[in-house]
């Protein structure tokens, strides 16, 4: 259909597979239907190469704000909020810069009352980032600065968002790609993972979806080959900018297993 999505078409008369009551969500009966072009009627098919975990409650993170999110992004990639430590030249900000902006997207901090000092930094269920006071230093999780913690706080066991999805390498990714350049939106978390498929290498953030490929991968001109193709743009620290582009990240760690982190269900 030009959109990643497919009409399954019958042989008999061209009638297509059709959701009943124009439904997208389960559960719900399917039947055969002259085509209109509905969101239920176009089917998408997914690779089997991936793993994908799913928040047993659905409507986690409702009142994730992806926009607010996204304008954080926008703002602050380029540019660190002195608000916070910043880790550039101290084993990487990437992932702290993603945390601050998961936060001004309306996530709350855990605990929500969490003591400068005394509350633990190192309990994978707690996810916070306290000034320091009286000039002290910062108080913060490590669940907030590290990927790999942040991980296990939003995915594997804590699995605070709504879902992830692992991919064994960017390669694999990339034949999934009409998937998850529909799939993904502004707040959703990219990370990275050695080759090893262990340690963790590097966390993103999604800031725009839905846009075309300028062909400019982090604005350096004629490094994507895929200008005009429906595109993903991310955020990171450090190196520090706001246009990054899913496919070419992709590509260039094409041997490295990803996970995308959903905060919350939309589509």
């Amino acid at each position: 259909n030009g959109d990643g999505s497919y009409r399954i078409v019958t042989k008999y008369n061209g009638d297509v597979l059709d959701v009943t009551n124009y439904s997208t969500t389960s559960p719900a009966n399917v039947i055969r239907h002259p085509w209109h072009g509905g969101d239920n009627q176009r089917w998408y098919f997914e690779p089997a190469n991936k793993t994908i975990k799913n928040n047993a409650v659905v409507t986690v993170n409702s009142n994730y704000n992806r926009q607010w999110a996204a304008n954080y992004a926008k703002t602050y990639g380029p540019n660190p909020n002195s608000d916070y430590k910043y880790f550039g030249s101290d084993g990487g900000d990437c992932t702290n810069f993603v945390s601050q902006c998961i936060y001004a997207g309306t996530m709350p901090m855990v605990p929500s009352d969490a003591v400068w000092g005394i509350t633990s930094k190192t309990d994978e269920k707690n996810w916070f980032y306290l000034p320091g006071v009286l000039d002290a230093l910062d108080w913060y999780t490590t669940t907030f600065t590290s990927a790999s913690r942040f991980n296990k706080h939003w995915g594997q066991e804590n699995m605070r968002a709504y879902q992830t999805i692992e991919y064994a390498s960017g390669a694999k990714a990339l034949e999934d790609i009409d998937f998850l350049v529909w799939y993904l939106k502004k707040g959703d978390v990219i990370q990275i993972k050695q080759s090893d498929g262990v340690s963790f290498l590097h966390s993103m953030i999604i800031c725009d979806d839905n846009v075309s490929c300028d062909g400019n991968h982090k604005g350096e001109p004629n490094t994507c080959h895929n200008k005009n193709k429906k595109e993903i743009i991310y955020a990171q620290h450090s190196d520090n900018f706001n246009n990054g582009h899913l496919r070419a990240v992709l590509k260039i760690y094409e041997n490295s297993p990803f996970i995308f982190t959903k905060i919350k269900k939309d589509v």
